[in-house]
């Protein structure tokens, strides 16, 4: 890659607060989107089978280290915006299951939000979040992100804290564990909501954006299930081992019981 395009992607991530990348075909990411039977599974009445159901899957997709085989394809673009290639990535994947619209729930999905929102100290503001949808993915019902605003700075938000008993929640729950806020929280001034654009990303692609930039909002206007997953990668300096500890779900950890682990160069000796 030339210093000329080199600089263009990097620019392009400051600038705008994401960039969008192709992933080559990757066999056992797309045998888990086919063979997972979350399109069957989202259309059941039955909401604690299907929660039940996400979390199994999402169980397995991190048994398998399949988000570890997306960074590796996206290697050279996570290094080029973090400058540096000495990075670690979250120890644990959320897969996004978002039903139609029709059947859904109000806090299906996140709403518009910024990592910050939810973690102290300044570690998260140099998290790179990464954004793969995996079936069923189309500008209707894709997550919707606000142009710019991660230079918008954090005491500009007003917010407001819902609490479990309106979501219907508790931590640790099926819910929470597939990534869904139980106590989550609204943007009531900082910015335009009304502003909101979708990710310009479908399958085969991934948004690549700062931790800073507000998204969410993914509500799914089609009558197809909406399957995506979620990871973040980060420098390792910024995440000292004590925090890094502290920072960790313990009832949502794989492996090392930490937030950030070394990356897997070698995924292909899973079980799945």
């Amino acid at each position: 890659m030339s210093t000329v395009s080199h600089l263009h992607k990097l620019q392009r991530f400051e600038s705008s607060g994401f960039i969008i990348e192709s992933i080559p075909f990757m066999s056992r990411v797309a045998g888990f989107a086919e063979g997972s039977d979350l399109q069957s599974l989202g259309l059941t009445s039955d909401e604690t089978t299907f929660r039940k159901s996400v979390v199994a899957a999402q169980d397995g997709f991190n048994e398998a280290y399949l988000h570890h085989e997306i960074f590796l394809a996206l290697h050279d673009s996570l290094v080029e915006v973090a400058r540096t290639s000495d990075l670690l990535i979250s120890g644990i994947a959320f897969l996004r299951v978002v039903r139609p619209s029709a059947v859904s729930t109000q806090f299906e999905y996140l709403d518009f939000h910024r990592e910050s929102f939810y973690a102290s100290g300044d570690f998260v503001r140099h998290q790179i979040n990464i954004h793969v949808p995996l079936l069923n993915y189309n500008s209707p019902s894709s997550v919707k992100y606000i142009p710019f605003s991660h230079k918008i700075p954090s005491d500009a938000f007003s917010l407001h804290q819902i609490s479990e008993s309106e979501t219907g929640f508790v931590r640790g729950s099926s819910e929470h564990r597939a990534g869904l806020m139980y106590r989550p929280k609204q943007i009531i001034a900082g910015c335009d909501l009304g502003k909101a654009l979708p990710f310009p990303v479908a399958v085969g692609e991934a948004a690549i954006f700062d931790s800073e930039l507000i998204h969410g909002g993914g509500v799914n206007n089609t009558s197809d299930i909406r399957v995506s997953v979620d990871f973040s990668v980060i420098p390792v300096a910024c995440v000292p081992d004590a925090l890094n500890y502290q920072l960790a779900a313990e009832s949502l950890s794989v492996g090392s019981g930490k937030k950030y682990v070394p990356i897997q160069t070698n995924t292909s000796s899973s079980n799945l």
